[in-house]
């Protein structure tokens, strides 16, 4: 998050593009339990940690979407254009999202979560 305060994060996981769900992403039925809710922990170096239970897994060649919920605003860069490629490392790739004020609304801006 933007400040260094504690807040409960959750982390949404699901198979497929968010622009192919029944509400684009943007509906919290889209998306189902989160596969984390709680306090992320600090790093080494100070940053924020969610440490899943489980692994997760996106089969080779496939699309897979990640929707981060939060009380407080999360650190990223303004992208583009919304499902552009935002970083590639050969074997994985990350596309520009979107940002909203609150969870499952309003679409407020592209971004870019590398």
């Amino acid at each position: 998050t933007k400040d260094d305060k504690d807040t409960v994060v959750q982390v949404y996981f699901r198979h497929g593009s968010y622009e192919n769900f029944q509400g684009e992403g943007m509906d919290s039925t889209d998306w189902g339990p989160p596969v984390y809710s709680g306090i992320p922990g600090r790093t080494s170096d100070g940053m924020r940690e969610a440490v899943l239970d489980e692994v997760l897994t996106i089969p080779k060649g496939q699309v897979a979407s990640i929707y981060f919920v939060g009380k407080k605003e999360f650190m990223y860069k303004e992208g583009d254009k919304e499902f552009a490629i935002a970083a590639d490392t050969g074997d994985f790739k990350m596309s520009t999202g979107r940002s909203t004020k609150k969870a499952f609304e309003e679409r407020l801006k592209d971004a870019d979560f590398v």
